[in-house]
């Protein structure tokens, strides 16, 4: 198929297995007589990752642009994927983001944690303890979308070998230590279990998703540090209020807090699977 040219990887999973995953959206009530969810998946280049706000240039926009441009590349193919299928007879609905309950990191890009599972249960690798999608081509280096079909397809499964070190590298290089690597969670995906370190959503947050954290990228971009400490709980409120102490260009023009955070998942970026 053309159209899926810049898709580097699919799976399949069937929707009774996709919605037993934890944390997993109702996908029968977003499309009744869904069968079957695909996932594409297309790599970043692993320099791009490497010199993220690394000297000497320091600079995360490629990164950041990289990853939104991925996202988008992914999505307008499931979406010609589903026009495809269509024409078969069958309805599908492209999605970015299955998960019942994440916050988007800034800019507006889907919890890649949140979502991992869902592409792991498609077969396309298997879960690291930092709670993303590891394959062994490109490590957690990669974004993905999913198509919901009522096309029922065959399952793929990923029968590679193990791929987490588990040298913790992800948790060391978190600017906010929301990874615990003295707490494990066991999630079931498929027929398979997999651990994977807690995580502190609200420390996750605040650099992730608020841009809190100049450590976390914002330092590319020469935003002012809003120099608050990092907090273990948070209120709705409390990010308003918080919000405020963000650069006075973010605050007073553009209105938008989200508005041009440059963001470094640095758990991605230090782990050694798949890299030469």
């Amino acid at each position: 198929m053309p159209f899926l040219s810049q898709v580097d990887k699919i799976g399949i999973a069937s929707v009774e297995t996709v919605e037993k995953v934890p944390n997993s959206l109702n996908l029968r009530k977003i499309l009744p007589g869904a069968k079957s969810l695909i996932v594409l998946l297309a790599h970043i280049l692993d320099e791009v990752v490497k010199l993220a706000g690394k000297p000497p240039a320091e600079d995360g926009v490629s990164y950041t642009f990289l990853r939104y441009q991925t996202i988008r590349e992914m999505f307008w193919a499931a979406d010609d994927l589903a026009r495809w299928l269509s024409l078969k007879g069958e309805c599908s609905i492209p999605l970015l983001d299955l998960a019942l309950k994440s916050f988007p990191t800034s800019g507006g890009t889907p919890d890649l944690r949140a979502n991992s599972p869902f592409a792991v249960a498609a077969g396309l690798g298997e879960l690291g303890l930092s709670g993303l999608l590891l394959t062994p081509e490109y490590g957690p280096r990669q974004r993905f979308c999913f198509l919901l079909t009522t096309a029922e397809l065959p399952e793929t499964a990923y029968n590679g070998p193990a791929l987490c070190t588990k040298c913790g590298k992800c948790a060391d290089a978190c600017p906010v230590r929301a990874l615990d690597t003295k707490k494990l969670e066991k999630i079931s995906i498929g027929n398979r279990e997999y651990l994977q370190y807690a995580r502190q959503e609200t420390r996750c947050r605040w650099a992730r998703s608020l841009g809190m954290v100049p450590e976390a990228g914002n330092f590319c971009i020469g935003w002012k540090d809003p120099k608050l400490p990092v907090p273990d709980k948070l209120t709705e409120e409390q990010v308003k209020e918080s919000l405020q102490h963000k650069d006075p260009i973010q605050v007073r023009l553009y209105r938008n807090p989200l508005c041009m955070d440059i963001i470094i998942e640095r758990c991605l970026q230090v782990c050694p699977v798949g890299k030469i």
